[in-house]
């Protein structure tokens, strides 16, 4: 977006800082030191957004986070980094009336409706105005791909890149007293931390998380990645820092190409390295569909029916179903923003199969709670695990069975799931199994200590397949497969006729 149409060069830039609050390997940043002129560094923390239905005071406080990481190095050389609360527009019609000819130069951001809709209404702005928006591509998205044909010659060849070397010594920094003043009464103001929430946002954070990952916690990563319990110390914990962009992820491709080299664990680094891809895969997907955050990525599953059972949507969300693994799942989750992926691929399994709820209402829930709120890995994911794809293999995950293989020793369930901290393995994984008698010995009364199950499982999970299946076989949902294969898929998957 944007369109430059004057020849005059401007009085400053305003580098505008999105989901992308970091000094290293920022191209709108490179961008805007070539340009030789005084510089604004800006953030800007709209209500509009934050106040929508994905986002929580949990994103806030990691964003405020990164903000002040940012603004204490850059006070330390001398430099400026301003955080205002304010709607986008406001800002730059602020700006406009000091009398200086400015440029705007950001990354492109892949972000829900609201967002695309502020930046296409900003794009006609600009225009009106006659002034330069430059938007640099997002990390290895590219904006308008039509197919996946090359995708991974350029995603390797992007991160195979030399990162440039900020040098902000000699940038010259825009000053403006109107502005400051301006600028300080809108301040974004510190945000109050959530009890439970264990990581914080900034760089120097996610310097650490990666430091401990690379040289210690990568050992256990292929054995932890699947454990609801073990994954919290045996995965990266990148996520977050990676979602909004407090690093980037070429320069955790990049590290981690220089680690693994005299790594005993190459197979874990391999694997890591792989999933880095297959995380931008997935906002590929995104960028070229955005539509997924309303509709189906596959048409044909336009007319399903949900439920819409509100006592078990509140049930779910409140991690109150009766099956001890969802349950301690989602009190985890809640309390401390993070979950493995199995774990979250069987919270959306067992809401949208066996309860045949919504996966929009899967994904406002979730988006909520999920510190590492990833916009282009967020709905893509949720409607495969939902099976709404048409092409993707269909996954209905057998709670108990999950519980058996990652969580054998019910260590985890144990811990979110008080109540039934004296129950043994198997029980434990099925409750509703015990007899009065055992209630009593383990100390727990089911309906009162911890609820019975809201649904039968084998028959939800019978209806739930037949129900899955017979939508697959639907001629709609075929005939919009190709469709889906063609743009959102790598050249190799092949369409399978069912």
């Amino acid at each position: 977006m944007g369109c430059y149409y004057g020849v005059k060069s401007p009085d400053f830039i305003v580098v505008w800082f999105k989901r992308d609050i970091r000094l290293t390997d920022h191209a709108a940043i490179s961008w805007a030191i070539k340009q030789g002129v005084p510089v604004l560094f800006l953030y800007i923390h709209e209500p509009s957004v934050f106040k929508s239905v994905h986002y929580s005071v949990r994103h806030e406080r990691f964003v405020w986070e990164g903000v002040k990481d940012v603004q204490d190095y850059l006070e330390g050389i001398g430099g400026r980094f301003y955080a205002v609360e304010s709607e986008v527009i406001d800002v730059f019609n602020y700006l406009c009336t000091l009398n200086q000819l400015y440029w705007v130069v950001s990354l492109e951001e892949i972000g829900v409706e609201i967002t695309y809709a502020r930046d296409r209404m900003l794009n006609d702005w600009f225009a009106d105005k006659e002034l330069l928006w430059a938007e640099i591509p997002y990390s290895g998205i590219r904006r308008g791909l039509k197919n996946r044909k090359d995708f991974n010659t350029y995603w390797y060849g992007y991160m195979s890149q030399i990162i440039e070397n900020h040098s902000f010594d000699k940038l010259s920094w825009w000053l403006n007293e109107d502005w400051d003043n301006w600028a300080q009464q809108r301040l974004f103001k510190e945000v109050n931390r959530e009890v439970g929430i264990v990581q914080s946002g900034g760089y120097k954070n996610a310097q650490r998380y990666l430091n401990s990952f690379f040289q210690r916690r990568i050992a256990r990563y292929m054995q932890s990645i699947s454990k609801p319990e073990l994954a919290r110390v045996g995965c990266s914990r990148l996520s977050a820092y990676l979602a909004w962009g407090h690093i980037s992820l070429r320069e955790v491709y990049q590290w981690q190409a220089i680690e693994s080299k005299n790594s005993p664990w190459k197979r874990n680094f391999t694997q890591f390295a792989s999933r880095l891809r297959w995380r931008e895969h997935f906002i590929q997907k995104f960028e070229s569909q955005c539509s997924m955050e309303f509709l189906p990525i596959n048409s044909g599953y336009r007319n399903w029916q949900f439920n819409n059972n509100e006592l078990h949507i509140t049930a779910w969300k409140e991690g109150r179903t009766g099956v001890p693994l969802v349950d301690a799942c989602m009190r985890s989750l809640v309390t401390t923003g993070y979950l493995n992926f199995r774990m979250r691929a069987m919270l959306v399994s067992f809401f949208t199969h066996y309860l045949n709820e919504s996966w929009e209402v899967a994904a406002e829930h979730l988006s909520k709670q999920f510190l590492d709120f990833e916009p282009g890995i967020h709905f893509p994911q949720i409607q495969m695990q939902a099976g709404f794809t048409g092409t993707n293999t269909l996954r209905i995950y057998n709670p108990t069975k999950q519980a058996e293989d990652h969580d054998p020793e019910g260590f985890f369930i144990k811990h979110w799931i008080p109540a039934l901290a004296h129950v043994p393995v198997p029980k434990l994984f099925e409750p509703w199994t015990l007899t009065q008698a055992e209630q009593i010995w383990y100390n727990v009364q089911l309906g009162l200590d911890y609820p019975l199950p809201i649904i039968d499982l084998k028959t939800s999970y019978t209806e739930a397949k037949d129900r899955l299946w017979g939508w697959r076989k639907k001629k709609e949902v075929q005939e919009d497969s190709g469709r889906v294969l063609e743009r959102l898929s790598l050249p190799k998957r092949k369409r399978k006729e069912i």
